[in-house]
């Protein structure tokens, strides 16, 4: 015990090398940037955002039956649903460990995972702020009616485990085409898992969709923009 502690004092006494303090620092400004992704986005980003929002606004009033569609569909392997597998699949944690293995793909993995860990950082951060602002009651409590601005514990809109999944979808698509179809297969059962499961309605999926798609596309054009000036001499690379 006396030893570690020993060995964190002379770690904590130890310099840190400048290159550490300003790759940390750039790190930080990017997370920020893609932080503010709205400020970030090109006009056909904003265009399907706007397009999705109204796709949302047309939805609502659908939501109830759409999601007592959901209630017959069943797949099963082994006597156990699919869906309580693949809903995995959205929980940030997991979606941080497979950016993270990208990490093991040389520069352009590295690359990737650093545009996905904060990518997965602004999902976070811009989901726990629309579900304070919308308040949404989830369907398992009453799923044949919806309330609005509600208790701030409803926190249905919008669906973060989609966002985290199309996000993380998006991160791996763009660095490996041949694997989108498969990315982005398992973000869509991720979106069916969270409604069977009574989490979410329909409009809290396709916004959450939506959402994790765009932030995605913004941290790795940050990040791309990154590695091209550090490849100029201008920046530090982390």
């Amino acid at each position: 015990m006396h030893v570690a502690v020993l060995i964190l004092v002379a770690a904590a006494a130890e310099p840190v090398p400048p290159s550490a303090l300003e790759g940390a620092a750039t790190f930080a400004r990017d997370s920020a940037t893609v932080l503010a992704w709205p400020a970030q986005l090109q006009l056909g980003e904003g265009l399907v955002l706007g397009g999705v929002a109204l796709g949302t606004l047309a939805m609502l009033r659908h939501d109830t039956h759409l999601y007592g569609e959901l209630g017959g569909l069943h797949w099963t392997m082994h006597g156990r649903s699919v869906f309580n597998t693949t809903l995995q699949a959205g929980n940030g944690l997991v979606d941080l460990g497979v950016v993270g293995l990208l990490a093991l793909g040389g520069n352009r993995g590295q690359n990737a995972a650093v545009a996905g860990v904060q990518a997965l950082g602004s999902v976070a951060v811009t989901c726990w702020l629309l579900k304070h602002i919308f308040r949404v009651e989830r369907p398992n409590a009453d799923p044949l009616h919806k309330t609005y601005f509600d208790e701030f514990q409803d926190d249905a809109f919008p669906s973060g485990h989609s966002m985290s999944a199309f996000a993380t979808a998006t991160i791996i698509s763009s660095t490996y085409p041949a694997a989108a179809p498969f990315a982005y297969g398992v973000a869509s059962l991720v979106g069916l898992s969270v409604m069977k499961r009574g989490w979410h309605w329909p409009s809290d999926v396709l916004a959450g969709a939506a959402l994790g798609v765009v932030i995605g596309r913004v941290s790795l054009r940050v990040r791309t923009r990154r590695v091209a000036l550090t490849t100029n001499g201008v920046a530090v690379e982390i």
